[in-house]
């Protein structure tokens, strides 16, 4: 499933295998602040929750509460997670499009550096793009587990991979930067 991350900033989209590594993904990137909207003609949509409804959302699609799925997926598909987020690429479709067509026989290791190049094109500051690779690093648990390595030409102002996994500590900050729910 293709989708574009809806943000305040610059375009990016991002692959998910399906609604439920979509909904963490959106929430572990964004924290309640960016959407996923379907590009490849899905109807399956993660929306805003930046004035709460996260509760409702996450019950009525997965008849589960939003610890519930985090939790689901932290535990047994922690993998995909990563792959999905690894997947964030600066730009729409068609730049996609480009630059999968582009880098389609190269090595992990140029695609990846293909990766930061095109991703010098972003104009925010707010990096979702390194933020996204730097949470799949950290979900796979070392940086060896991830295919490319930062290749030594990274700009100056990327920072190092972290070399530890994700804590509880830091998974309970994700839940708790979801805005309470709003009560009616």
């Amino acid at each position: 499933m293709l989708f574009e991350i809806i943000n305040p900033s610059d375009p990016y989209t991002v692959v998910a295998e399906d609604k439920e590594i979509a909904a963490v993904a959106c929430v572990v990137l964004g924290a309640g602040s960016y959407a996923f909207r379907p590009i490849d003609g899905g109807e399956f949509e993660v929306p805003l929750f930046l004035f709460g409804r996260h509760a409702e959302w996450f019950k009525a699609t997965f008849d589960a509460t939003t610890t519930e799925v985090i939790d689901r997926v932290m535990d047994a598909r922690r993998a995909e997670l990563a792959d999905c987020l690894d997947s964030v690429l600066y730009g729409d479709a068609e730049m996609r499009a480009r630059f999968e067509s582009d880098t389609a026989n190269d090595t992990p290791k140029q695609r990846y550096a293909a990766k930061l190049a095109f991703q010098k094109q972003a104009s925010s500051l707010n990096d979702i793009g390194m933020n996204a690779y730097r949470t799949a690093v950290q979900l796979r648990g070392s940086p060896t587990d991830v295919t490319p390595p930062l290749p030594t030409s990274a700009p100056a102002h990327v920072p190092p991979a972290p070399e530890t996994p994700i804590t509880e500590e830091e998974r309970a900050a994700i839940l708790a930067n979801l805005k309470p729910q709003q009560s009616d």
